[in-house]
């Protein structure tokens, strides 16, 4: 009796693993895509809470008013330190300002005490249609809502 050693793969074994490959990135690519598109978003929203509590550390540490401004047409917020501005597509081309109002206002005005003048929101989103909305309540805290797709 004489054995056959084999080492290494068939050609059939290859394309075999090959097709299980592609069939699995087919389906993978897309899934890590839209997570990859709504992790910005999320990003974005975090960054624009981040530089609320720090305007507000800053009010009350200087014992003055700041305002941070909003411009939903250029898709960019403004405040003391970043006259230039700041854009939520830092962290992904397709995010944009939909929306934002405090009070009656694109702007919202952190007082010495660290509360704000008006209580409102900023709506954020992307291509896929998922949005958040970063509220400051009146007492100047930031929270998130997010409605992902």
């Amino acid at each position: 009796m004489h054995r056959r050693q084999g080492k290494g793969f068939s050609l059939v074994e290859l394309f075999t693993a090959l097709a299980l490959l592609s069939i699995t990135a087919g389906i993978g690519y897309p899934l890590f895509q839209r997570f990859s598109i709504n992790a910005n978003l999320r990003t974005a929203a975090r960054d624009m809470m981040g530089d609320f509590a720090a305007l507000r550390q800053k009010a009350v540490a200087e014992g003055s008013s700041f305002s941070m401004t909003f411009d939903v047409a250029r898709n960019r917020y403004s405040f003391p330190g970043m006259p230039d501005g700041k854009t939520p597509a830092n962290f992904g081309n397709d995010i944009r300002i939909t929306r934002a109002a405090f009070g009656t206002l694109p702007k919202v005005t952190f007082l010495s005490r660290g509360t704000i003048h008006g209580a409102g929101s900023v709506t954020l989103a992307n291509s896929r249609g998922s949005t958040a909305r970063v509220t400051c309540n009146i007492s100047g805290r930031a929270y998130a809502r997010f409605t992902m797709r």
